[in-house]
């Protein structure tokens, strides 16, 4: 009886290592893969505004589409620039702005 019962614990034994052990290597996730599946993942955006400075000279398109757009911005430029978009409110102008916000010019 004690024979029979420790073939069958051997015999379980082995089957769960066997069953149990793999072959398989574990991949490990490197910041190469990652930045891969990142750039799978995002798309590029459909309408892109390109904005580009070139020393105090702003170019762009004219016209802008509605809806949602994305803006692209690249200073060729020695200084420090960015661009700036205003919705005035019903009855307020640049003008306003240049006096009401804008730096006084010494």
């Amino acid at each position: 009886m004690k024979a029979n019962n420790l073939k069958i614990w051997t015999l379980l034994l082995m089957t769960l290592l066997f069953f149990n052990c793999k072959n398989e290597k574990k991949t490990e996730l490197t910041e190469e893969t990652i930045v891969e599946e990142v750039i799978e993942v995002i798309e590029e955006p459909s309408n892109v505004i390109d904005i580009v400075t070139r020393s105090m000279e702003f170019q762009s398109v004219d016209t802008i589409p509605s809806g949602w757009n994305t803006f692209k911005y690249q200073n060729l430029s020695n200084e420090t620039h960015f661009f700036l978009m205003d919705k005035y409110p019903e009855g307020k102008t640049v003008e306003h702005t240049l006096t009401d916000v804008a730096p006084s010019v010494c």
